[in-house]
């Protein structure tokens, strides 16, 4: 071995990740795309260039932990799916009936998105585009609506209906807990009636 070989060995050596730092860079990319996305709304502003920069970090470290911009953008929408299914968990958890269980996730669901205003505008107002890479039966957030689908069927049991009607009803669901937090972020001035009172009304609806 020569004396500039060695040198290149002790450099590339050098330049490996210290235990932990690689983990370290993924969450600091993952966590520029988020706040990224939380400034502008626009899933358009979340470049390779764009998180880079904002993670102080040189592009080509950005492939070390991401092969491609798309697959970035899967495991960011994950991260900030899988905060939302775990809250819902952690509510459901104790409850003593499927009627209780939908009415605790229900209320989590708007809770999670009142105290995480940014971060739930993102994942769930953000415009998104198409990304061919991903399957659209395994998308980020179909375990959390899975979730709520599974909480909707429990508590219709005594009319569980057929599959596209549950279907339905676990939609409706999901939109009138979105248009419900969304809009007291929104307005936050308008007089509104407690979060239990208002579900406590369309609870009702999507139990028959």
């Amino acid at each position: 071995m020569t004396a500039a070989t060695g040198k290149q060995a002790n450099t590339l050596r050098r330049q490996r990740n210290k235990r932990g730092e690689g983990a370290k860079l993924r969450a600091m990319i993952l966590d520029s795309a988020q706040s990224l996305l939380e400034e502008s709304g626009d899933e358009a502003s979340v470049t390779i260039r764009a998180v880079t920069r904002r993670a102080g970090i040189a592009p080509q470290s950005f492939y070390l932990q991401f092969p491609s911009l798309g697959s970035l953008l899967f495991a960011m929408y994950g991260t900030a799916f899988q905060a939302l299914h775990d809250a819902l968990v952690s509510a459901g958890n104790d409850a003593p009936d499927p009627h209780e269980r939908l009415a605790v996730i229900s209320r989590a669901y708007v809770d999670f998105a009142l105290s995480n205003p940014g971060r739930y505008r993102a994942l769930m107002s953000s415009r998104g585009v198409l990304h061919d890479e991903w399957d659209q039966y395994e998308l980020p957030g179909a375990g959390t609506f899975a979730l709520l689908r599974d909480a909707v069927a429990a508590a219709r049991a005594s009319e569980p209906g057929d599959a596209q009607a549950l279907h339905v009803a676990a939609t409706l669901a999901w939109t009138q807990l979105h248009g419900m937090s969304v809009l007291m972020i929104d307005r936050p001035t308008f007089p509104w009636p407690p979060v239990e009172t208002l579900l406590g009304v369309v609870l009702n609806q999507w139990r028959a």
